[in-house]
């Protein structure tokens, strides 16, 4: 028998799914079980996003989350087959398709490879932790009756089908057991791609890696990222960090109560993540990296900065973070550069949203800088920033690195005259920033969230990992509490001080009361005491509106 291999579809395959396509024109073949294929021959690329789609997305009454795999012939590399397979079912492929659709290109049947891709199959739902899966025939069609029956099928329903003029099928397969049963006459004949497997890769990194390291307070991603929590998973301890070895820092504990949800998210977020920082900027961190190892650190790299990222409550709710983070990607709050003439400070504001480093709070941020009526420039704080579930997550205001250190303060007095009255606190241009942040949630609910558990212990775990005197360290320690307090309260002060100056803001809670962030609402049509803001506010209320990717 030939050895065959399910390979995940990418652009290097264009020219054999083409022509894999073409040969069932030529013999005049019904074209079934290509996931649309045949629809997209101009289009490729689409159909690429289309089924990179369809594998993350949920489940509802029409779709369900699926994976279509090339088949190719491991010793001439010739693409043989193509299988679509549903991750779960809803009353629609219970009734008919079951979990999985097979098409073998037309020169290629009567090869008995359809016994091979079904072992092949048992193999990629049992990566997946399902028990048994579904497949259903025509009873006329003793070549699928044959192949389900043969890999261990069990007949569960027989149903006419008026339409069809015949009767439908319904087979059961007993995952594990089948695999064990023909373990020997056909493993060596499959063999699952390095990109099909990349899930299984994803989860067993977390889980036998990041897992029992974060509980030690240090991750191996080629880099070492210093993160502290536990784990429960469904209401079951996996790793538990004794909060008394470790007095001085935040332990957290990552709530997961639904494992399968988590895992798909998990997935769908690094798949996301690299498709997003495809510019290189990934690779470059990893260049050193051994080969063998490369994609098992590219995982824990994209992982362990997600969640340095997450606030307490993202601990207790990690499937609503991941979600959040998923989101974030897809939308943007800017579309494009824009400008605005401040007649209120004499200056023109020009903002824009650019990606950040995958380390960020958020992938985009938003970067504005004034130009006054004499021609000089002023950069603005950059507000690390996202959008998900139509809320606004806001995570710091911080200058770019060497920004704004020399700059002359007396544009700051110019920027005050479009407040009207000054508001203490922090410098004035910080304040614009929050001020242009606000005005472009439009309606929508801003969240504030002034307080990351894992980025207050990453500095601490450095400073006692260090070889220094205990005197030593309790000082740097002290240092490093104040600057953290102090970056935490500057966030909170930047838009708790707002509301004194707008009775446009409506502010539900702050800190602690609610939850650890601050939640607020802008109303755009109401006016602010602060004519710079509305300035800001009337402009964006008639071009802004959040874009999806």
């Amino acid at each position: 028998m030939d050895k065959l291999m399910f390979v995940r579809p990418s652009l290097d395959n264009r020219d054999d799914a083409l022509d894999y396509i073409d040969e069932f024109y030529k013999y005049n073949s019904p074209i079934e079980g290509v996931n649309g294929l045949h629809k997209y021959l101009d289009n490729y690329e689409g159909w690429l996003d289309k089924i990179n789609k369809e594998s993350t997305q949920e489940a509802t009454e029409k779709v369900v989350p699926n994976d279509t795999l090339f088949i190719y012939r491991v010793n001439d590399n010739r693409l043989v087959g193509i299988t679509n397979l549903r991750k779960e079912l809803n009353e629609r492929y219970r009734r008919f398709a079951g979990n999985a659709g097979l098409s073998i290109r037309p020169t290629e049947r009567g090869k008995k490879y359809s016994n091979i891709v079904l072992y092949g199959i048992l193999k990629y739902f049992n990566t997946l932790g399902v028990k048994h899966i579904m497949l259903d025939c025509d009873e006329k069609n003793a070549s699928s009756r044959g192949f389900i029956k043969a890999l261990g099928g069990v007949l569960t329903k027989r149903t006419y089908i008026d339409d069809l003029l015949t009767y439908k099928e319904d087979y059961d397969i007993d995952v594990e057991k089948s695999l064990k049963e023909f373990k020997t006459k056909y493993d060596d004949y499959i063999s699952i791609g390095e990109k099909m497997s990349r899930n299984e890769e994803i989860i067993n990194v977390f889980y036998e890696e990041i897992v029992p390291e974060a509980c030690k307070g240090r991750i191996d991603a080629w880099f070492r990222k210093n993160l502290l929590f536990s784990t429960t998973i469904e209401g079951k301890n996996i790793t538990h960090v004794n909060e008394d070895d470790y007095p001085e820092l935040c332990v957290t504990c990552l709530n997961i109560d639904n494992k399968k949800e988590f895992d798909r998210l998990l997935c769908e977020y690094v798949d996301m993540a690299i498709s997003f920082y495809n510019d290189g900027s990934l690779e470059r961190k990893l260049e050193d990296a051994p080969k063998e190892d490369h994609d098992r650190y590219l995982y824990k790299y994209i992982i362990s900065s997600l969640f340095a990222n997450a606030s307490d409550y993202d601990f207790i709710n990690p499937i609503l973070f991941l979600k959040h983070r998923i989101e974030m990607f897809k939308n943007r709050i800017i579309d494009e550069k824009r400008e605005i003439y401040l007649s209120t400070i004499g200056a023109t504001l020009s903002f824009s949203e650019e990606k950040t480093p995958i380390e960020a709070e958020t992938p985009y941020s938003i970067t504005g800088e004034l130009t006054f009526d004499d021609g000089y420039r002023l950069p603005l704080p950059n507000v690390y920033a996202g959008v998900s579930d139509n809320k606004m997550f806001i995570y710091s205001v911080l200058s770019k690195s060497g920004q704004n250190i020399d700059f002359n303060k007396d544009y700051l007095k110019e920027i005050r005259k479009g407040f009207t009255s000054r508001i203490n606190g922090a410098p004035e241009h910080y304040f614009l920033s929050d001020m242009l942040s606000l005005s472009l949630s439009n309606g929508m609910e801003t969240v504030i969230v002034p307080f990351l558990p894992q980025r207050w212990n990453a500095k601490r775990l450095f400073i006692l990992n260090k070889k220094q005197g205990e005197e030593e360290k309790k000082a740097e320690m002290d240092k490093q509490e104040l600057i953290q307090t102090n970056l935490i309260n500057v966030l909170v002060r930047y838009y708790s001080k707002l509301e004194g100056i707008s009775d446009s803001l409506n502010y539900t809670s702050f800190p602690f009361e609610e939850d650890d962030k601050i939640h607020l609402r802008l109303d755009p049509n109401e006016v602010s005491k602060c004519p710079v803001f509305n300035e800001l506010v009337e402009y964006n209320k008639n071009n802004n509106r959040v874009r999806h990717r």
